[in-house]
């Protein structure tokens, strides 16, 4: 081909792929993908800007109501009338502006449009000065909060223009860049002085600029999908690429390479530390036991030999890439209707997968990792103690945590990896939850669904995705506990009263009893101590305790009330009868005011009481003592609730105090359950499991308080009860140990007797 062919094609090719820029030389096309980013940026920044000036007519309207002089009045009166005129044109000047620094990345002579002040209100040097100042400040919060989005954005559109360095200053995405086309808009298009025009520049930071992380995320999360750089190595050294971004085989290879070689090399921020945990668990120990299960020494059903298959060994880049698109697949299917244990069949099929009668193999150090992971799982999600629902999300994040467990050789060995912390967490909660109960409203398991789907979704290189992920969790339990908190003090301060009205009413009840017993009364007298003084005894007892002045006083009152009703036998006891019958009353009075009663009411009941006295001392009355079913009724109404045991125990329950060796081996057992602890506790019928917390021990009563994970009571128990419970099975206590760390030590323990069954 000729020289002038080859500049003919060469010619054809630029008017193909771009436009000719103003000095003639040509400039070619974005890449597809960053034309991507452009249009899903603008779209959603000119959403953001849309809303700005939506909130403009209630903004100035507002500034305008609380000005200080007419002047300041018309002037926001004014701003306002101008920038709804004017909008359209601000709008179509920002986007004239977005574009043209997208097109600076492959044509540098490009300009973007320069702020006009000819036609407009000029701005002194002093207003310049003052809107560069607005707008750095505004820029470099928001770089502040974005640094890391930005960063990594920054890097993947550096490597993916090889020609072009990529920075601050024509990063087009941007803080700096986004903000000032926007003051370049504004100041192309509105007639308005200074101070207004801060303030739009104010509210372009609070609607466009706070809501950027969006937007820089969904930029990065394209770029990831189409390969490049999924995983920011600390250094980077720019290859020959496709500018379209469409095959990056090659360059994903290298970086899996790389990040298989440097494994959890960032030092991923820590949530939890559990290392107080005495565990059995032993990696190292584990291999030895592995080893032995692959060379035949002991048989273990779990154990998958990969590294005797006849085929050729797989490298681990290649099987972490394999991963990659099972876990697409898996996750396109959606949840699976009963968790299920699948690693040892994904992973056996893709060993086979280029030739099923010779399956690939592998090293046994990720043969080793495989069956430790397959077992974990298969361990996990046979507990029935984890409601279904959350064993169904756990189930979703076996390939992740495969490919993260042959990435990170710290995650079996470091208790507080954050992948790790996230299970512990998700399994926490499915302890304490009820499969009966309907989740589509919980906050907390809807939280979990999104977090396993985001990282089934875009987990593919990126550990920090589980500690990105993972205080998102944490914050919404933190809330929800917060509040059930306060609902559980609510019902503890309310039980605790309802045990103290309990106590009281007995003791006042028992007493009351006690001095009507064998006492000749008029039954108006009897009645009123009954009906209305029991109340004011009861009242005494709540505030105060049983030696208390006040107590006291009242409990006098009623062995005076007695005495005065009992005809005088003397001239000595009518002379006391005289200074006490008023003194009585008196103390009557204010017991029935103490109870909140009326002036009135009280004075009502006074003048009957004193004229049952008389007519009693003047033997007028017919006097009688109670009868034992009065007695009864008293001391046990009807509507007085039973403050003993449940009234459902069985006949061996009832026999309990007998085995006194047991019940204090198991009244131990429950004095040690401490308030925060979890039981799951035996309903009605075996099957129907109540998880319940501990949270109060009401000492008036020597009752078990226990509340759901809302902080509403759902039983209460005596100590004996709950005592004779635990003994019999019916209670039990949550293990509260990190549950990652639970179940690796019960498979260490079960392959251990497996290797040694002597």
């Amino acid at each position: 081909m000729s020289g002038s062919e080859n500049d003919l094609e060469r010619g054809q090719q630029a008017n193909t792929l771009g436009v000719i820029n103003g000095e003639g030389s040509p400039a070619y096309k974005l890449p597809s993908i960053v034309e991507h980013i452009r249009e899903q940026a603008y779209d959603s920044i000119s959403q953001y800007i849309s809303q700005l000036f939506d909130s403009c007519d209630d903004l100035f309207y507002d500034l305008s109501s609380r000005a200080n002089s007419n002047q300041e009045q018309a002037l926001y009166f004014e701003s306002m009338r101008e920038i709804r005129i004017k909008r359209q044109g601000i709008q179509q000047s920002y986007s004239q502006e977005f574009d043209a620094h997208f097109q600076r990345l492959i044509s540098p002579q490009h300009s973007a449009p320069a702020p006009n002040a000819s036609n407009k209100l000029a701005l002194v040097q002093n207003d310049e000065l003052e809107i560069d100042v607005a707008l750095v400040n505004m820029h470099s919060r928001a770089n502040d909060v974005y640094s890391e989005d930005l960063y990594n954005l920054q890097v993947r559109l550096d490597h993916l223009l090889p020609g072009v360095n990529i920075d601050q200053e024509n990063n087009p995405l941007s803080p700096e860049l986004i903000s000032r086309a926007f003051a370049n808009a504004c100041q192309n298009n509105l007639e308005i002085s200074i101070k207004p025009l801060i303030i739009l520049l104010k509210q372009f930071e609070r609607f466009v600029l706070k809501r950027m992380g969006q937007v820089y995320a969904e930029a990065n999360q394209l770029l990831i999908e189409a390969g490049i750089v999924p995983k920011i190595p600390r250094k980077l050294n720019k290859q020959a690429n496709n500018p379209e971004g469409t095959t990056q085989e090659h360059t994903d290879e290298n970086i899996l390479d790389d990040m298989v070689k440097q494994q959890n090399r960032y030092g991923i921020p820590l949530a939890r530390n559990y290392d107080g945990y005495d565990t059995h668990f032993s990696l190292s120990e584990f291999s030895e036991l592995l080893a032995g299960a692959r060379n035949g020494a002991f048989s273990y059903d779990n154990v998958k030999p990969y590294s005797d298959n006849p085929g050729p060994m797989m490298p681990v880049a290649e099987l972490v890439a394999l991963l990659n698109k099972a876990q697409t697949i898996l996750n396109q299917q959606g949840k699976h209707e009963t968790p299920k244990a699948y690693l040892h069949t994904v992973t056996s099929k893709l060993l086979g997968s280029r030739n099923p009668s010779k399956p690939q193999s592998l090293n046994e150090s990720e043969d080793d990792i495989i069956n430790l992971v397959a077992m974990f799982f298969e361990f996990i999600l046979d507990d029935n103690h984890i409601a279904l629902a959350l064993r169904n999300q756990i189930s979703r994040l076996q390939i992740p945590v495969l490919k993260l467990a042959l990435r990170d050789n710290t995650f079996f060995s470091d208790s507080s990896h954050p992948a790790r912390n996230l299970i512990n967490t998700i399994a926490a909660v499915g302890v304490i939850y009820d499969d009966e109960r309907d989740l589509k409203k919980d906050k907390i398991y809807q939280t979990i669904v999104e977090i396993v789907q985001t990282i089934c979704h875009q987990y593919t290189f990126d550990d920090n995705i589980f500690s990105e992920l993972l205080p998102q969790l944490e914050k919404i339990i933190d809330k929800e506990q917060h509040r059930s908190s306060i609902i559980e003090k609510r019902t503890s301060q309310t039980e605790i009263g309802k045990s103290q009205v309990k106590i009281a009413n007995k003791t006042a009840r028992s007493f009351l009893v006690k001095k009507l017993r064998n006492t000749r009364l008029p039954g108006y007298i009897r009645d009123f101590l009954i009906d209305r003084w029991l109340n004011v005894m009861i009242m005494a007892l709540l505030k105060s305790q049983e030696d208390s002045e006040e107590w006291v006083t009242i409990t006098q009152t009623v062995d005076d009330l007695i005495w005065c009703c009992q005809p005088p036998k003397d001239n000595k006891a009518l002379q006391r009868l005289e200074r006490l019958r008023p003194d009585t009353l008196e103390r009557i009075g204010a017991g029935l005011k103490s109870l909140g009663e009326h002036d009135d009411t009280i004075q009502e009941e006074l003048a009957l009481l004193e004229d049952a006295i008389e007519k009693a001392n003047n033997n007028q009355l017919e006097i009688t003592m109670i009868s034992e079913s009065e007695e009864q009724t008293i001391v046990n109404p009807p509507t007085l609730e039973d403050s003993g045991e449940n009234n459902d125990k069985t006949a061996i329950e009832k026999q309990q105090d007998e085995f006194s060796e047991l019940s204090y081996e198991a009244l131990k057992k429950a004095e040690s359950i401490r308030p925060g602890d979890w039981i799951h506790y035996q309903g009605a019928t075996p099957e129907k499991i109540i998880k319940c917390k501990l949270s109060t021990k009401i000492k008036t009563t020597d009752h078990y308080l226990f509340v759901n994970r809302f902080g509403l009571k759902v039983l209460e128990k005596s100590r004996r009860q709950f005592a004779y419970d635990l003994h019999q099975g019916k209670a039990s206590l949550i293990d509260n140990t990190p549950f990652f760390e639970r179940v690796l030590d019960r498979m260490f323990v079960n392959m251990k007797q497996a290797a040694s069954p002597a």
